[in-house]
């Protein structure tokens, strides 16, 4: 340890620099060996199923689809329809945005309710554009 302090020194580094770049390796380090873990678990679950369904179940698993309901809803709340591009889904989600945001109507000098309904709506047309981008993959 002493020995790198040392060199952080003749390198310009400071102490602070020195230690978060330690913390981000160990991080690293555990994220790793966590990782190895859970391709070996993988592994031996892999063998004890066959192939298609053991990857059918972990999709299902950690990353279920979205019902299709659920990604209509989505595109209604942005304004759109399930066929646009990635182009146009960016664009109304910036245009629903700067419509409804809480902070726009505040300027304004809008009541309290209205904040309120505001807040909410920017929440929905928020959670719409997560949906999309994830089962678009953008």
């Amino acid at each position: 340890m002493a020995l790198s302090l040392r060199l952080c020194e003749r390198l310009h580094f400071s102490r602070y620099e020195f230690y978060g770049i330690r913390a981000r390796m160990e991080a690293e380090r555990k994220f790793q060996a966590f990782g190895a873990r859970t391709r070996h678990q993988q592994r031996r679950s892999d063998q004890a199923h066959s192939g298609h369904q053991y990857q059918e179940r972990q999709w299902q698993r950690y990353d279920p689809p979205l019902a299709r309901d659920h990604l209509d809803e989505a595109f209604k709340a942005l304004g759109l329809r399930s066929s646009a591009s990635v182009e146009e889904i960016k664009r109304a989600y910036r245009r629903q945005i700067s419509q409804h945001h809480p902070d726009k109507l505040e300027a304004t000098g809008a009541s309290q309710e209205r904040m309120q309904k505001a807040t909410e709506k920017t929440q929905k047309i928020q959670k719409a554009y997560e949906a999309i981008q994830k089962a678009r993959r953008f």
